[in-house]
């Protein structure tokens, strides 16, 4: 997550995968969020950590390898 609101984060544990997105931004709809992390909140989404979840996990992981947040941006579009 980042200073100003934004970012997301992908958490995967035995059986389950958690896409959290930071909701704390000016202007961002802070009604939707479902995750309290901490002092912020965030919109989550889960679903199960499925063989085909593992192979674009792991693919999104080598594509953002030792990039920088500017450059993940650029990539993500976000």
């Amino acid at each position: 997550f980042n200073a100003y609101g934004g970012g997301s984060q992908i958490i995967v544990n035995d059986d389950t995968v958690y896409l959290i997105h930071n909701n704390g931004a000016d202007g961002d709809n802070w009604g939707a969020d479902n995750v309290k992390l901490g002092n912020s909140s965030h919109i989550g989404y889960r679903g199960p950590l499925t063989d085909d979840v593992k192979v674009k996990v792991a693919e999104l992981k080598s594509l953002l390898e030792g990039k920088s947040s500017w450059e993940i941006s650029d990539i993500l579009h976000y």
